[in-house]
């Protein structure tokens, strides 16, 4: 884990597992995870900073994302997500779906599987990702939407 920073993923207060997150951006990998094994709960079954949620939520991709729009975001962490992270999105009563440019065909899919069980809000970036928004931008968009 050198030159990286480690991110707890918690859960019910708990930390249930970790990223490692390259701060040269030099990595084949901007994360990394605890494996499944070593994990109480593997990142597949978490949704990061979902602890910091209460009734509505913007989903984004990565860590850094829910930095920039902080707390009432949750991250998937990776470029997928699972049916256990669907199961726990739909328990929300409002859900903002707001992915990295380059996943339009999953921020669709998702916001399909949700949307069958409570309301969702597709936003679509033109380039690249949340955090890369401005502060206005951001300002904005949690105004509209909380």
């Amino acid at each position: 884990y050198s030159n990286s920073i480690i991110v707890p993923f918690f859960q019910h207060g708990r930390v249930v597992t970790f990223a490692s997150a390259d701060i040269t951006r030099q990595a084949e990998k901007k994360y990394t995870y605890l494996s499944r094994e070593k994990s109480i709960v593997p990142v597949g079954n978490t949704l990061y900073n979902i602890d910091n949620a209460i009734d509505t939520v913007i989903v984004v991709e990565g860590i850094t994302d829910v930095w920039r729009l902080g707390d009432g975001a949750v991250a998937l962490g990776r470029k997928k997500f699972t049916s256990w992270q669907v199961k726990r999105l739909v328990k929300f009563k409002r859900v903002g779906i707001m992915l990295d440019s380059d996943a339009t065909e999953m921020a669709e899919e998702l916001a399909h599987n949700v949307g069958m069980f409570t309301e969702v809000v597709l936003y679509s970036l033109h380039e690249g990702d949340p955090a890369d928004l401005t502060e206005n931008v951001v300002n904005s968009i949690k105004e509209e939407f909380f």
